[in-house]
């Protein structure tokens, strides 16, 4: 058992980062016809997927838009490596949520730690 575990600080651990998420950037084509959406992966890790709390739904409640799907994913702290922005979507790599582009709707990094990131995703 991992220490951390022992002393219930933190959950998160090697064992539960088991799905892969990739994070892409949005851009507009180049050329006459300016009107396609290109993306161009910008991360990609394995996350920690799981319903989002009362926290994270009061989150949604108060944004302007009201999504029909949340979900809420861990990252490990990429450091330098890559900053998630709110204009950045999200492609979590399971059979359930196979044709769905995420939006990121929140970003709270662990302040204390500085392992992960909890980041809650807002889906049409």
């Amino acid at each position: 058992m991992i220490t951390s575990q022992k002393q219930g600080k933190n959950k998160t651990h090697n064992g539960t980062l088991r799905t892969p998420v990739t994070f892409y950037a949005c851009g507009v084509a180049n050329g006459l016809d300016a009107r396609e959406n290109v993306m161009s992966v910008k991360y990609e890790a394995f996350a920690e997927c799981y319903a989002p709390s009362s926290k994270d739904i009061e989150i949604l409640k108060n944004s302007s838009v009201s999504p029909k799907r949340s979900l809420t994913i861990k990252i490990r702290e990429p450091m330098a490596d890559y900053r998630p922005g709110n204009k950045h979507r999200v492609k979590v790599r399971d059979a359930r949520f196979a044709d769905i582009f995420w939006d990121i709707a929140d970003i709270r990094p662990d302040l204390t730690q500085n392992e992960f990131i909890t980041i809650l995703l807002k889906g049409d």
